[in-house]
């Protein structure tokens, strides 16, 4: 009853074109649980009846071959016990896959302002800057930077704790140690 009930609602051509997806069919982009119930439903549609080493065989056959290579190291008996182990070793090498695969932001090139948070974008066309007269230091602001240091009359020597030199070009021979 059943086989004339196929051959009248069905197309000749069905059963040949069950046969071509399951062979053909491979995992692609689909996860391991999608190929696997994909898989399951052409064996159905088939009507195969085959040996389950056969079956392994042609499940592992179009597996992904990252999944199934792995697969293939550990022991199994069934098709189910099959479809489990590729599971488990897609969720192992999804986060590594995910983590390598991403692209990685660049990190924004601002200079460093002080005062604000906003740094406006730097003109293509260089401006020339106009000479600035260097000022005294008076007594509230802050400490000169290194690259406008103060005039030499106002440096104090770390040797000999006089003015106008610096250590390594002091003129005296003299040592002065600090004792507490």
């Amino acid at each position: 009853m059943n086989t004339k009930l196929k051959a009248c609602l069905l197309p000749p051509s069905y059963l040949q074109d069950s046969y071509s997806q399951l062979h053909n069919l491979t995992q692609g982009n689909m996860s391991v649980k999608e190929y696997t119930t994909e898989f399951e439903k052409l064996f159905i549609k088939c009507d195969l009846t085959e040996a389950e080493e056969q079956t392994i065989v042609r499940s592992l056959g179009g597996l992904d071959p990252r999944y199934a290579h792995m697969v293939e190291l550990q022991q199994y008996t069934t098709v189910d016990q099959v479809c489990v182990l590729a599971h488990k070793v897609e969720q192992q090498r999804k986060p590594k896959l995910q983590k390598r695969d991403l692209p990685k932001p660049f990190p924004k090139r601002q200079p460093f302002n002080k005062g604000s948070s906003y740094a406006p974008p730097k003109p293509s066309i260089p401006i020339p800057s106009t000479p600035q007269k260097s000022q005294p230091p008076q007594k509230n602001q802050p400490l000169p930077n290194r690259r406008n240091p103060p005039p030499m009359s106002n440096r104090r020597c770390f040797k000999c704790q006089g003015l106008g030199c610096i250590a390594s070009e002091c003129p005296n021979r003299r040592i002065i140690s600090l004792a507490k």
